[in-house]
């Protein structure tokens, strides 16, 4: 064998050798981006059924071998949200967000666990990122407005509010922070408005009695006691009632001029807190005229 055909030799046989290394290389890249997919889809089927330390299991596998794969970050930061490791699951999300600029899910989700955590601030830029993915999405010009009224930015919020409204007119949580932000402004008559719209989402019979009593407290507060009475005391029927509720119909009461009823739900108030300074406070107004009627 000549010198020039052992080289030939030699060159196809190292080619020969590093084309099968990077067919493997790639088989194994191939293999783990395939395992990790596996984990992912284990890990949401997990989040979905409401396992969540099962779902960071596997999701914490499947980020490791693609760390980089934004719905990896975003589904794993849900599911340490979900077991109480708050700061890691922030770090998640935003990691999310980086790997997936333009995933609005992700972005409103940062933005939202950056509210729950008290950073309004930092909030409101990720309401702002998620408005600029998509204008038309109800939940991001909502947590802009949640932002900028934890901010204290009243006008600001009503605005991303009603932006928000535009394109999810009937959101029970929405139309009750829109109403919330009308009672602590003062203007209880758009607030009694944004009730109406609250209650009327939902069908006949079924409407939460938290909306029920605060739509009774807006009616005390206009002046209209009947209406109050009658809508605090459907609220009372409606839910388990707590002592703020039965001194707020009892307060009512008395300014229908129905003293004896208005005592006996103070009374009740006090069952349910023997310290409620309100419900107190009524009865011994009340009771002189109690027991003159008597």
């Amino acid at each position: 064998m000549t010198v020039a055909s052992a080289l030939r030799q030699t060159t196809l046989l190292a080619l020969a050798i590093s084309t099968s290394g990077c067919a493997l290389t790639r088989r194994t890249a191939a293999d783990s981006v395939d395992q990790a997919k596996q984990m992912w889809r284990r890990g949401v089927a997990a989040l979905d059924a409401g396992k969540a330390g099962e779902a960071e299991s596997w999701l914490r596998k499947a980020a490791e071998a693609t760390p980089e794969d934004g719905a990896t970050q975003h589904h794993l930061a849900e599911a340490l949200w979900q077991t109480g490791k708050h700061e890691e699951a922030l770090r998640c999300a935003e990691e999310a967000c980086r790997c997936a600029p333009t995933n609005l899910d992700a972005a409103i989700r940062a933005g939202q666990m950056r509210l729950a955590r008290g950073d309004a601030g930092q909030a409101a830029a990720w309401g702002e990122q998620a408005i600029e993915i998509d204008a038309g999405s109800a939940a991001a010009w909502a947590l802009r407005g949640r932002a900028q009224q934890r901010l204290g930015k009243a006008d600001l919020a009503l605005a991303d509010y009603q932006q928000a409204l535009r394109y999810a007119p009937t959101d029970p949580e929405l139309l009750s922070d829109v109403a919330q932000l009308y009672r602590d402004r003062g203007d209880h008559r758009r607030c009694l408005t944004t009730l109406h719209q609250l209650l009327d989402a939902y069908p006949p019979g079924q409407e939460p009695a938290e909306a029920l009593a605060q739509a009774g407290e807006t009616y005390l507060a206009l002046g209209r006691s009947r209406d109050a009475t009658d809508t605090l005391r459907l609220a009372a029927q409606r839910g388990p009632g707590n002592a703020d509720l039965f001194c707020r119909l009892a307060e009512a009461q008395a300014a229908c001029g129905q003293n004896e009823l208005a005592v006996a739900d103070a009374r009740r108030a006090l069952s349910l807190d023997a310290t409620h300074l309100g419900s107190r406070q009524l009865i011994a107004r009340l009771q002189p005229a109690d027991a003159a009627i008597r």
